[in-house]
């Protein structure tokens, strides 16, 4: 779960940082055996998932791999901006 976690927040905060707009905040909260990524942006613009539509493409997969890896994730729009989300959950046992 490390590895998927490091892999989806570094998608997430990358696309605030070329995509939105402000400073960027970041928050993880674990709770029983779900992790819970939170990254906001000042920009109310909201993410869209673009067609990969060719191998040497650079960028425009990062949503399509949340969506892939992601337990569940969403997009809370606010007042100053907006917070794109993901949750993963640690397998039991």
């Amino acid at each position: 779960m490390l590895r998927v976690a490091q892999l989806l927040t570094t998608e997430v905060v990358t696309n605030a940082v070329v995509h939105g707009t402000g400073d960027v905040a970041f928050r993880a909260v674990q709770t029983g055996n779900t992790l819970r990524v939170e990254v906001g942006d000042t920009s109310a613009a909201l993410p869209a998932q673009v067609p990969v539509d060719g191998a040497s493409r650079q960028g425009g997969r990062g949503l399509a791999i949340l969506s892939a890896l992601a337990e569940k994730w969403g997009v809370e729009p606010c007042e100053s901006g907006k917070t794109v989300w993901f949750e993963l959950r640690r397998p039991v046992g």
